[in-house]
């Protein structure tokens, strides 16, 4: 019988993946001490003590109140062994410095060759440099720096006091299958959140990115820092984005292989989405941009620029709309566009099924921020176009279509009430942040300097029909009369959005079957990059020139072609528990 129990034992703790260690679950609080058990009723004090005591599969739950940073260095977990470090209540645990005892004391999270490790809930502010940075401690391939989440986190008012390198909300180098959703990004001294260097597969969701001085969201491979400088298959979707004052609402410089979905962008002060080549190797190309909107009534630049030989990309279903320039198309091949609603051109023309509108007629009401679909973009999208596919949902997290033809732009018709924000009163161009330094350099991308409101009204939308015609620009704006081949295979669905204890790693987002990355493309100069440090990707490029509300607890939910279940890790508590019952066994081990 001993021996029938001990084999099941064996077995149980092969499937569950066990280790001979069991995970703690510890506590801190503000009245804690570190020389305490770590447990709920006698917590640690420090964040620090908790990260450095931490064992993959750990967690910590944190107490409301006030504390120091904290930073991990060369830990590694694996996807039935995460590192989870939450807040006990949304937001309630406050980061207001770093560590002194970091490895750079002016980020205030740091996770440094750190990998499955969960931030879950933390409200960052105050740091000399960036709230949260992820980051590589050398190795460029990334492999030491994987598959780590940042969610429900609010990082803001940081980055005003160091002049050099990266002042972000959140700050990632090097840093493989990054997830960051379901954060608020504001008012910080640079970008609102910062993917960069060569790490592929990154996923940015649900974010709300507003009033930061430069880019709201921004992916740079930063070539000139080492690895191919090319980040592939990357995921952009269900993201807001408002009142920055950089470039670009979105800045994607070297971003391959991805999709840009259903995310809102308006009120920055300059460009809404730019694809160019600046600081990477490669130009951002073949990629997906679908049921987008972006309509900055009063930017100086560009709805969207794709330029520097950002070839081969697909853009359908969006609102481009700016008082410069809708769409500026540069040099670029394949470019292949239709079923948009544009303000204006520059370098191009229209789809065959590409107008502009009456603006009144975009949106229920865009003075209120209310930015669901008003005549001109209800039925004038289509499911699939180029090689690309619509999302399964809108930014509401309603089906498209409603009612048999999709919308354009981030909301379907009849998807409810706008989850947009009213722009902080005076903030429009960005967080003004003293002592921060960082402005931006100016580049080489193109920019339109008109000062008109755009194109004429030319009716209440776009044409419709089903033909194929479709406007591609094959070298500097040149029309042409081919599609082009699009991005490659259909687009998947996209990995689920994950459990909020942080379970679900990231993956691709795009069927394992999509062809591997295209050789490099030709390198046309491009714009200027801010480099102000050779290390972990602080080369900043500032587009061309240089969230959804946070769903706590939110489980899975559709993305995409779907609803994909998110997988939990193997939890061997339970079934050892059991087992060790059956043994006898009186305490619980670690």
């Amino acid at each position: 019988m001993r021996k029938n129990v001990l084999a099941s034992l064996s077995a149980l703790a092969t499937l569950c993946g066990a280790t001979s260690a069991w995970a703690s679950d510890y506590s801190v609080s503000p009245t804690g001490n570190d020389g305490a058990a770590g447990t709920a009723a006698a917590p640690w004090a420090t964040l620090q003590h908790a990260a450095d005591a931490m064992q993959p599969g750990d967690s910590v739950t944190v107490a409301d109140g006030s504390y120091i940073g904290f930073w991990m260095k060369n830990r590694q977990g694996d996807a039935q062994h995460r590192f989870t470090i939450r807040s006990q209540n949304p937001l309630g645990a406050k980061i207001t410095s770093p560590s002194p005892t970091g490895n750079d004391p002016n980020d205030s999270v740091q996770l440094v060759s750190v990998s499955f490790a969960t931030i879950d809930g933390f409200d960052v502010t105050g740091a000399p440099r960036a709230g949260i940075s992820i980051r590589t401690f050398g190795d460029e391939t990334g492999a030491d720096t994987t598959d780590d989440i940042v969610q429900n986190c609010r990082s803001h008012g940081n980055g005003a006091g160091v002049t050099a390198g990266r002042h972000d909300g959140i700050f990632t180098g090097f840093a493989q299958n990054i997830l960051i959703q379901n954060n608020e990004i504001d008012h910080n001294a640079e970008h609102g959140i910062y993917v960069s260097n060569s790490a592929d597969n990154p996923i940015v969701r649900g974010n709300k990115s507003h009033d930061n001085l430069a880019n709201g969201l921004q992916i740079n491979a930063d070539g000139s820092s080492g690895g191919d400088g090319v980040i592939s298959n990357w995921l952009m979707e269900d993201n807001i984005v408002y009142g920055n004052g950089g470039a670009s609402a979105i800045n994607l410089d070297g971003a391959t292989f991805g999709i840009l979905r259903n995310n809102l962008v308006y009120g920055n002060a300059k460009g809404g989405v730019a694809l160019f080549m600046g600081d990477a190797n490669e130009a951002s190309h073949d990629n997906v941009v679908v049921g987008n909107t972006v309509y900055d009534p009063a930017g100086t630049r560009f709805g969207v620029q794709i330029d520097d030989g950002a070839d081969n990309n697909v853009l359908f279903d969006n609102v481009f709309w700016s008082a410069s320039t809708g769409m500026e198309i540069g040099s670029v091949n394949n470019f292949t566009h239709d079923y948009n609603i544009v303000s204006s051109y520059s370098g191009g023309s229209a789809g065959a099924h590409e107008s502009s509108a009456d603006p009144s007629q975009l949106f229920v009401n865009a003075g209120a921020s209310d930015y669901h679909p008003g005549p001109a973009l209800v039925a004038k999208g289509v499911a699939s176009f180029g090689g690309g596919t619509a999302p399964a949902v809108d930014l509401d997290g309603k089906a498209r279509p409603q009612a048999g033809v999709c919308d354009i732009g981030c909301y379907e018709h009849g998807g409810g009430s706008s989850t947009a924000t009213t722009p902080d009163a005076g903030t429009g161009a960005g967080a003004t942040i003293s002592g921060s330094g960082s402005g931006s350099a100016s580049g080489s991308g193109a920019t339109s300097t008109g000062s008109g409101s755009g194109a004429t009204s030319t009716g209440s939308g776009s044409a419709s029909g089903s033909g194929a015609g479709s406007a591609t620009s094959t070298s500097s704006g040149s029309s042409g009369s081919g599609t082009g081949p699009g991005p490659g295979a259909s687009i998947d669905s996209g990995p689920g959005k994950g459990a909020a204890d942080g379970s679900t790693a990231p993956s691709t987002p795009f069927d394992a079957g999509l062809s591997a990355p295209a050789a490099s493309v030709d390198a046309s100069s491009g714009s200027g990059a801010d480099a102000s440090s050779p290390t972990s990707g602080e080369a900043s490029t500032d587009g061309g020139d240089q969230a959804s509300p946070m769903n706590w607890g939110e489980g899975n939910a559709q993305n995409g072609g779907g609803c994909r279940a998110s997988p939990s890790p193997a939890g061997p508590d339970g079934a050892l528990l059991l087992a060790f019952a059956l043994l006898g066994a009186s305490r619980r081990r670690r």
